[in-house]
C-alpha cells in the first residue's frame, strides 16, 4: 500500500469520527451566533473536521502516488515503535483533555493539553511551549469567555 493510500485511511477515520461527534453534538441546543449554547461549539468544529479530513483524503487519493522511495516525505509513515507510543500519547493527552475539563477546568485543560501536545510533536525547550500554550489559552478564553459569553467549565481552580 503506498503512502498516500495509508495517510488517506487515516484521513478518513478522522472523517468518520467526526461524523460520530457530529451526530452526538447535533442533539444539543445549537442556539444563534450572538447567543451560542451547548450544542454551537461541538457542531461548528464537527462540520470543521469533517470537511478538512475528508478534503485531504479525498486530494490524496487523486494523487498519482510517488514513483520512489527517495520522494517520500520521513516520518510520515508508522515504522517504529516511537511512532506508535507517540500516536498513543496524543490520544492519551486528548483523552485526558476530555475527562479533566470539567474538574479543573476548560482553560486550563487546555492550557496543559497544548503543552503537551506541543512537547510531543518535538517543540524544544520549555519557554516556547509554555507561551503556545498560555496564548492559545488566552485566545480561547478572549474568543469563548468574553465575545461570544460562552460559559465553559471553571472546574475548582478558578
Amino acid at each position: 500500500m503506498n503512502q498516500n493510500k495509508k495517510a488517506s485511511i487515516f484521513y478518513f477515520s478522522i472523517t468518520a469520527v467526526s461524523l460520530i461527534y457530529f451526530l452526538s453534538a447535533i442533539e444539543l441546543p445549537f442556539g444563534t451566533f450572538s447567543k451560542p449554547m451547548q450544542g454551537f461549539y461541538p457542531i461548528i468544529l464537527s462540520v470543521i473536521a469533517i470537511a478538512l479530513s475528508a478534503y485531504n483524503g479525498v486530494t490524496l487519493l487523486l494523487k498519482k502516488a510517488k514513483e520512489t522511495d527517495e520522494q517520500e516525505e520521513p516520518g510520515v509513515e508508522f515504522t517504529g515503535r516511537k511512532d506508535v507510543l507517540k500516536f498513543f500519547a496524543y490520544i492519551g493527552v486528548i483523552i485526558f483533555f476530555i475527562v479533566f475539563s470539567g474538574i479543573i477546568g476548560a482553560y486550563t485543560c487546555l492550557f496543559l493539553l497544548v503543552f503537551a501536545l506541543s512537547k510531543i510533536q518535538g517543540l524544544q525547550g520549555i519557554w516556547k511551549p509554555l507561551l503556545l500554550a498560555a496564548g492559545t489559552a488566552v485566545c480561547f478564553y478572549l474568543l469563548f469567555g468574553v465575545v461570544l459569553e460562552v460559559v465553559l467549565p471553571t472546574g475548582f481552580l478558578i
